[in-house]
């Protein structure tokens, strides 16, 4: 993403005569310092900014300078349209599809020479995804944007149906999956919200003016490794597991039995997503250790067949 602004900075201050920090800031939802790194990244890259002090002050590019092509190579152009295009397939933001027609107004062969067709295709959009999917995104997006206040009704890890009063704060993928990081009123800390978990959202008519920590600050205060409680596992695979297993494990995690079968060895957070994620192999895998895990699969296993 700081690709992304980097290039949308760049074109901001080449369609506006002169913005501040602080404006940049509140426009992508980061702080004055990261945009101060961000302007003096641009500037040590060849494009020349000057500061103006005062009332009317802030950053503009020198006068009479124009944007040099070679700056980026057409590869790296590429690349950038790659993320682009990417992160539009599933947010269809009209701010983003006028970047991206923008950059590729400033290289036009990439589009017709075909030693840069894309040999990279993002699309986050999951499988069967519908519409629904990307109005949230979209709602959500929105609150982010003006600041907004929204009341949410939320499926909990514990299955249980919950209200919250959020200030919504970004939008994240992890894998294929959609998250909502946001700060929440009644516990007065930051909270990782799934989006397929959140069954609705009421917008208020109120708006939240604190300087919210962002995400990456918030992950490298609390990674799961640090706080959640780890289980080594094994895993035997049958031998018609292994297409499964190259989805889920690398190499290293996996060793072929004389019998064809595959041992595991992984390490994840103990939680009811580990015990789902060893029930969705169904007869192709048996936990061998640790024997606590086994027997907690054996009694939801059991629970399954009573159910049928």
């Amino acid at each position: 993403m700081r690709l992304y602004r980097l290039l949308a900075i760049i074109m901001l201050l080449i369609n506006r005569k002169r913005v501040t920090a602080g404006e940049l800031a509140e426009y992508f939802e980061v702080s004055t310092r990261t945009i101060y790194r961000d302007l003096e990244t641009i500037n040590e890259a060849g494009i020349p900014l000057v500061a103006y002090q005062g009332p009317d002050g802030g950053y503009s590019i020198m006068e009479n300078y124009k944007l040099d092509r070679n700056l980026f190579t057409p590869r790296e152009i590429l690349s950038i349209l790659t993320a682009l295009e990417g992160l539009n397939s599933s947010m269809e933001d009209r701010a983003i599809k006028d970047i991206t027609e923008k950059v590729k107004a400033l290289f036009p062969e990439i589009e017709g020479d075909d030693k840069y067709r894309y040999p990279v295709v993002m699309d986050l959009t999951p499988w069967g995804s519908n519409q629904e999917t990307k109005n949230k995104l979209e709602m959500i997006r929105q609150t982010i944007t003006e600041k907004r206040m929204v009341n949410i009704k939320y499926i909990s890890s514990k299955k249980e149906l919950i209200k919250r009063e959020i200030e919504p704060i970004s939008l994240l993928i992890k894998g294929a999956t959609w998250y909502l990081y946001a700060f929440c009123r009644l516990r007065q800390d930051y909270r990782i919200f799934r989006l397929s978990r959140i069954k609705s959202i009421d917008l208020l008519n109120k708006k939240y003016t604190a300087l919210h920590k962002s995400y990456r600050e918030f992950e490298g205060e609390n990674s799961w490794a640090k706080n959640t409680k780890e289980v080594e596992l094994e895993l035997l695979f049958k031998p018609e597991a292994i297409i499964h297993i190259q989805d889920y494990f690398a190499e290293e995690q996996i060793e072929e039995k004389e019998d064809g079968s595959y041992l595991a060895r992984v390490s994840f957070p103990e939680d009811e997503w580990v015990y789902g994620f060893i029930l969705s192999f169904g007869d192709l895998v048996e936990v061998i250790n640790p024997p606590y895990i086994r027997d907690i699969i054996q009694e939801k296993a059991r629970g399954i067949l009573n159910q049928y």
